[in-house]
């Protein structure tokens, strides 16, 4: 998992090369905005999933 994380970043990086540097600034930010908000809906996402396996759980 980390190793795909790695190879994600670094395939960022390399699509920011070739720009100006206002266009690599905002992509840069966009992008690091875009990875924080997929880690904060991944992570909610699993507690949700465990909670509702837990309810479930108790209802059996």
């Amino acid at each position: 998992m980390e190793r795909e994380k790695l190879d994600t970043l670094i395939n960022i990086v390399e699509r920011s090369q070739g720009m100006c540097p206002v266009c690599k600034e905002l992509f840069n930010q966009i992008t690091w905005e875009l990875i924080r908000e997929f880690e904060r809906v991944i992570s909610s996402g699993g507690k949700r999933r465990s909670l509702h396996r837990k309810k479930l759980s108790d209802t059996e």
